[in-house]
């Protein structure tokens, strides 16, 4: 249908299926005076009451109206003005007169339809609306220009629909809503809207199409894109982009009459001259809908970012509001710069704001807020970033109010406060009570692999048992609760027993999962099987299979120092903020928010070099940037306490941190030693031992004052607390279970049972004491005259590395002699598959080398620096007399080989520097570069590994240990021989 140029007087045009009405370029559809009675009469809605006003619930008394219809079109460059038609409501809920008979109140009203098209048209003086579309599905809106004096496009209860390139003035009303109202007689969702690339103003009506653009004053309402009022279904899935508002009200998002609000992305938005606020987030129990629906308003996962305003009112900042019992769930603010007019006096801050609950939506009647840039009440996981605000005028409000907001996060907040004003105010619940919080930690480190200990002749469960310390604090079964405690792990988790080496840590991190754990940091070990395939891509421990069930692992892994390719990598996180709860002494609770922060204070040196830096690791050590992150989080207002969690000795890392910072409390690991003790400053530390052994416990007290507001007080009741190795025991069902966690039994049997066969099966018998003086902590346990460089495992381990490598000389380094296996008290004792494991536990593969003796000089005189003692510190196969200097290096004196002297104070014996020998390595020894930093010494087996002198690498060391071992004792009758003889010896 084509209305050529022209001006058309005009009552009511019912639209059919397949109908396109045209309206040319210079043509006028003017809407007839009410005089002339000219539009239909209302549809009887068929129900009472209603839950919506009539201009929702009556269609057929509008200029242009469709009911049912399929594949109809509005289009053409000409104009619709509603002149004749009122924008008052003639029809309220609840209280229907039938209909305005006679009266046109919308000038496009389409209710039912489907493959709608709405396209270059204008509207001026669209009456109650411009445009209003219920229950319209498959529909598009482009390049349609409204000027009106009430609602410009509404979109009541419709789904797939796209709104473009639209300009919507409406001084006194809503411009672009989006609504679901109960005018269908059902709720239902409005959703899959997409509008992009509009403008939204308030200027006079008409003065959009004249061009003149004058402001309007300012009412209660005065444009905006909103979704409400009505709100019985609710909206999902709506997207709003690349949008300019002004002289309007900005975004409100309404859910008030018991539907839904999800899924909501708003981005690019630029607003000036904003009135009453800028972003309006709520729910209500307004619940205008049946009685017989009794479910609660909602709304969740609300992203806005990139928004730009000036000129905001300074009545509200931006509002998120829930209700107590149903908060707003996920709303994230990023990248968002508003410019408020300011003046905001103090008692505003203390001022109750109003509650919404069955009130109506609308923020100038609840007052100004006690923030002048964000307030939020009653919501579940706000995260706010790079948020700039600004004002005119001083304001004496905080820049951000959260009230009883739980998991939040502020990053990158610039905001002034005037003096004396906090930048960031968080609130409680009105139920907290004054007094005294403590809230209980527990760290353990180091663990490597030890859920159950299972070297001795007896199982020791000790997770088992450090668990049931955990759940003693949290409770049991309908009182269990995580909240009540901070349970970290500082590293180090997964290598050192066949329990956790021979299933690559599964039984581990399933066990760190089930026992919830709150974070673990990176220790150097998680290296060593390839740290990308030891965490999940989001920055957690790995999913694992128990018992026929598959379990996510949600457990973080923290590291804020970790890089690689010099980028910072996605496979750790830098912190995490967590909601606990600490609980008075008589039994009150308040939520608390704790920061903890990963570090790593290790070297290369400490990793397998093909694990680490070949394949582009970097842990650059700067206690500044978990300084700079602590300051972020408790100035936001993100968390009331921070903790350093360091893979890294603690007392070193506190004092690293310096008296600046405001990290509360330091809790390490790596050196295996027991630590508990302040800085002087006052900064507590504390880490337990390795294996197991021992865990650490804190408690992090609060305060709460009479105004409800919390605060960190301090840390009190540090200590380091021992596994009983009485009380870890279960060699009968039911033995020590008050002491020991029955799930983590459970799962501790099942990974003993896995390895039983490795546990029982017993390769032979050794009638040595097998001890080790780990980094030379104990000379008691060294041989004599070894100056600390010899013990009996130390010995017997590199005898193997030499034997498997068919060489005459073997080394192993200092750290890798990790276990014991002493007689006690017998006179043998078997050695079983598993303590081969336990001797091996890396996996490493045995690098052998050819060598003239002149090589091999060159190796023992690095392997005499204080760094290459670390490294080439166990030998056998050749004797090394030496001298020990006053800096703790040593000076190479002689050589003997199988009582030959080779070399002696500089001269070798005639012949010697050319023959060669065969040596044998650990693949950690053979490619890690420590650099001595007195003579400058490199470990020259690094250089030489690209070279000939390599003869292999292809044995892996624990597997051929039992093969070796296995030969041995069938020849010998089980007799296992070890070698007791020290081979660096301090020469008399």
């Amino acid at each position: 249908m084509l209305l050529p140029a022209g001006t058309y007087l005009s009552g009511s045009i019912r639209l059919k299926s397949n109908i396109d009405l045209h309206l040319s370029a210079g043509c006028t559809l003017l809407a007839a005076p009410a005089s002339m009675k000219a539009y239909d009469e209302s549809e009887s809605f068929g129900g009472f009451p209603e839950y919506q006003d009539g201009g929702h619930t009556y269609f057929h008394n509008s200029l242009i109206w469709a009911d049912g219809e399929r594949n109809i079109s509005i289009t053409g460059h000409g104009m619709i003005d509603g002149k004749g038609l009122t924008r008052k409501d003639t029809e309220k809920a609840g209280h229907v007169q039938g209909g305005s008979v006679g009266t046109g109140d919308k000038a496009v009203a389409l209710k039912r339809c489907r493959q709608v098209t709405i396209r270059d048209i204008t509207i001026y003086r669209g009456g109650h609306f411009g445009i209003i579309m219920t229950g319209c599905d498959l529909s598009t809106i482009d390049n349609v220009t409204i000027d009106t004096n009430r609602d410009g496009l509404d979109i009541d209860c419709c789904k797939y629909m796209t709104v473009t390139n639209c300009r919507i003035n409406t001084p006194h009303d809503d411009a672009l809503v989006l609504k679901s109202s109960y005018a269908l007689k059902q709720p239902v969702l409005c959703e899959h809207i997409a509008v992009s690339n509009c403008s939204i103003t308030g200027f006079k009506c008409g003065t959009l199409l004249d061009g003149t653009y004058q402001p309007e004053p300012v009412g209660w309402v005065c444009g905006r894109f909103k979704l409400g009022t009505e709100s019985n279904g609710g909206y999902r899935n709506i997207s709003l982009t690349n949008c300019t508002f002004m002289y309007s009200s900005g975004l409100a998002f309404e859910e008030v009459d018991q539907g839904r609000m999800e899924n909501i992305v708003v981005s690019n938005i630029t607003m000036s001259h904003v009135h009453h606020y800028p972003i309006y987030i709520t729910t209500g129990c307004r619940n205008r809908g049946p009685k017989e629906v009794t479910r609660m308003s909602s709304a969740r996962d609300i992203q806005i970012s990139n928004v730009v305003a000036d000129d905001c009112d300074s009545l509200c900042s931006i509002i998120v509001t829930g209700m107590k019992d149903e908060p707003v769930r996920g709303v994230w603010l990023n990248n968002i710069r508003l410019h408020f007019k300011g003046g905001g006096t103090r008692d505003l801050v203390s001022k109750a704001y109003r509650e919404q609950g069955t009130n109506y939506p609308e923020p100038k009647f609840a007052g100004s807020t006690p923030a002048y840039g964000l307030y939020a009440r009653h919501v579940e996981d706000l995260h706010v970033s790079d948020v700039t605000f600004r004002y005119e005028r001083p304001d004496y409000r905080p820049a951000v109010l959260l009230d009883d907001v739980k998991r939040f996060t502020i990053r990158h907040l610039d905001a002034p406060t005037e003096d004396g004003v906090k930048q960031i105010v968080t609130l409680r619940s009105s139920d907290v009570t004054l007094g005294h919080y403590k809230l209980p930690v527990i760290e353990t480190t180091d663990v490597h692999g030890t859920l159950v200990s299972t070297s001795g002749r007896t199982n020791h469960y000790r997770l088992a048992y450090i668990a049931d310390k955990a759940n003693d604090i949290r409770g049991r079964g309908k009182d269990y609760d995580t909240r009540k405690l901070l349970l970290l792990d500082g590293g180090d988790i997964y290598q050192g027993t066949v329990l956790s080496n021979i299933r690559r840590g599964q039984p581990m991190y399933a066990a760190f999962d089930k026992m919830d754990y709150d974070a673990v940091a990176l220790g150097n070990h998680e290296f060593d099987w390839g740290f990308e395939t030891m965490v999940d891509d989001d920055a957690t421990l790995l999913a694992y299979e128990f018992q026929g069930k598959h379990s996510d692992n949600k457990v973080p892994v923290l590291c804020a120092n970790l890089f690689r390719h010099g980028k910072r990598t996605h496979t750790t996180r830098d912190y995490v903020v967590l909601d606990k709860v600490a609980t008075s002494a008589d039994g009150h609770r308040v939520g608390v928010k704790i920061g903890v922060i990963g570090m790593a204070d290790y070297s290369a040196k400490s990793m397998f070099t093909h694990q680490f830096t070949d394949k582009g690791y970097d842990i650059p050590v700067d206690y500044a940037l978990a300084n700079a992150i602590a300051d972020s989080l408790e100035r936001s207002g993100s968390c009331d306490a921070t903790v350093l969690l360091v893979h890294g000795q603690a007392d070193e890392a506190a004092q690293a941190l310096g008296q600046q910072s405001v990290i509360d409390l330091v809790l390490g690991g790596h050196s295996h030693k027991n630590m508990c003790d302040t800085t002087t400053w006052g900064l507590p530390y504390l880490q337990g031992k390795a294996y197991g052994m021992s865990y650490s416990y804190a408690e992090l007290l609060f305060q709460v004052d009479a105004t409800g507001r919390l605060t960190f007080a301090h840390v009190g009741n540090c200590r380091n607390l021992e596994v009983d190795g009485k009380k870890d025991t279960r060699r009968v069902a039911g033995e020590n279970a008050a002491d020991l966690e029955a799930d983590i039994v459970e799962l501790s049997d099942s990974a003993v049972e896995h390895v039983r066969p490795m546990l029982e099966k017993v390769i032979g018998h050794v009638n040595v004491d097998l001890v080790r003086n780990y980094n030379n902590v104990d000379d008691s346990l060294a041989l004599p005259q070894s100056g600390g460089r010899a013990s009996t495992m130390g010995n017997w381990m590199s005898d193997l590395v030499r034997r498997i490598g068919r060489a005459e000389v073997g080394f192993v380094n200092n750290g890798g002699v990790r276990t014991s296996f002493p007689l006690d008290g017998a006179t043998t004792r078997h050695i079983t598959v598993s303590n081969v494991y336990e001797m091996f536990p890396f996996d490493n593969l045995i690098y052998v080398y050819e060598l003239t003796y002149t090589d091999f000089l060159t190796l023992l005189q690095y392997a005499m620096t204080k760094s290459g003692a670390m490294l080439l510190s166990r030998m056998v196969g050749i004797d090394c007399y030496l001298t020990v200097r006053a800096d703790d290096s040593y000076t190479l004196r002689s050589l003997v080989k199988d009582g030959t002297t080779v070399y002696a104070d500089g001269q070798w014996t005639e012949g010697w520097p050319r023959r060669t020998v065969r040596v044998a390595v650990s693949q950690f020894v053979a490619t890690v570069d420590r650099v001595d930093q007195s003579t400058g010494l490199h470990n020259p087996l690094v250089k030489w590994n690209n070279t000939p002198r390599l003869k292999s690498k292809d044995s892996v060391d624990n597997e051929n240990a039992v093969r070796v071992l296995t030969e041995e004792a069938a020849r010998h009758g089980g007799l296992l021989s070890v070698d007791t003889a020290p081979h660096f010896i301090v020469a008399q």
